[in-house]
């Protein structure tokens, strides 16, 4: 009986301990099984915490080396790419249109024809500031201010270019002047008014700049009446290959650069009718500080 008893004894016993290391290791197994599931989705801030001295342990061990060295790889990879795309922008950004170069050089030669003509103090000084911000070699942020100085030169210029055909229309929030932007994001649009919009050829033709304080976003917003565009070319404009096809190279440009400072918290969006005219909506995070390159989230 006693015999009997001690053999049961020792099944359930071992019953027991057999269930117990058949838990351990499905347990452990299923732990490892969604680390690595989280991998696959990109993750790679995971790890086993406990690594136990067994053959599953030596796995789970190589588990977390293999992780950590490839979230290592990714971010090199990523910040490579960050910093060849950099490059590429600030040398866009070094680039001025010859054409509108020439253009300006040949009024500002028509208006020195005539002598004590106060016109031409005003177009050297719209000249001088927007060329002094365009050229800059320094920082790629500057003040909401400023922003607005270069494109109100950049306008004034065309005025003089186009004297009496564009109304101008501005609603600017004093709030958000001394906030932070990244530069060259408005000129290039209202340039676009200009040479795609064709606003010039209207007879009421009409262009408003809009900035605002929006929660915590701050808005702007770029409306022409010009010509507009079709939904299939906005969407060629917007697409990650929109270089490569020719088209939106400045709106990419300006994408680009909101995506490296802002992630997903910069956009630009384009409202367009053919025949009615284009809104360009920026939105960016507001920023009381100059804002830093996020070139983690820029490439998520």
């Amino acid at each position: 009986f006693w015999i009997a008893v001690i053999t049961l004894g020792l099944v359930l016993l071992s019953s027991l301990l057999v269930l117990t290391l058949l838990n351990n290791l499905v347990y452990r197994l299923h732990t490892l099984e969604k680390k690595m599931s989280a991998v696959t989705k990109g993750n790679f801030n995971v790890s086993v915490l406990r690594e136990n001295a067994d053959e599953l342990g030596r796995v789970e061990k190589c588990f977390n080396i293999m992780v950590s060295r490839l979230g290592e790889l990714i971010d090199e990879i990523a910040l490579s790419r960050f910093r060849e795309k950099e490059q590429t922008l600030r040398a866009l950004q070094a680039q001025i249109n010859p054409h509108f170069l020439y253009n300006t050089f040949g009024i500002i030669r028509w208006h020195a024809l005539d002598a004590n003509d106060m016109e031409l103090c005003k177009l050297i000084d719209s000249m001088t500031i927007f060329y002094r911000l365009s050229l800059n070699k320094g920082s790629s942020i500057i003040s909401i201010r400023d922003e607005l100085a270069h494109v109100r030169s950049y306008i004034e210029i065309q005025q003089h270019r186009y004297p009496g055909m564009v109304d101008i229309i501005w609603d600017i929030d004093e709030k958000v002047m001394d906030y932070y932007t990244i530069k060259l994001i408005l000129q290039p649009i209202v340039e676009n008014c200009y040479n795609h919009g064709r606003i010039t050829k209207k007879k009421d033709g009409v262009i408003s700049i809009s900035v605002q304080n929006i929660g915590n976003s701050v808005v702007f917003k770029i409306r022409d009446n010009g010509i507009g565009m079709s939904q299939e070319t906005i969407k060629a404009i917007l697409s990650e290959d929109s270089p490569s096809n020719g088209k939106g190279f400045g709106i990419y440009n300006i994408r680009e650069r909101l995506k490296l400072y802002f992630g997903n918290e910069g956009r630009l969006d384009i409202d367009s009718q053919e025949g009615k005219g284009t809104m360009v909506t920026i939105t960016m995070p507001v920023c009381e500080e100059p804002p830093r390159l996020n070139w983690r989230d820029s490439n998520a």
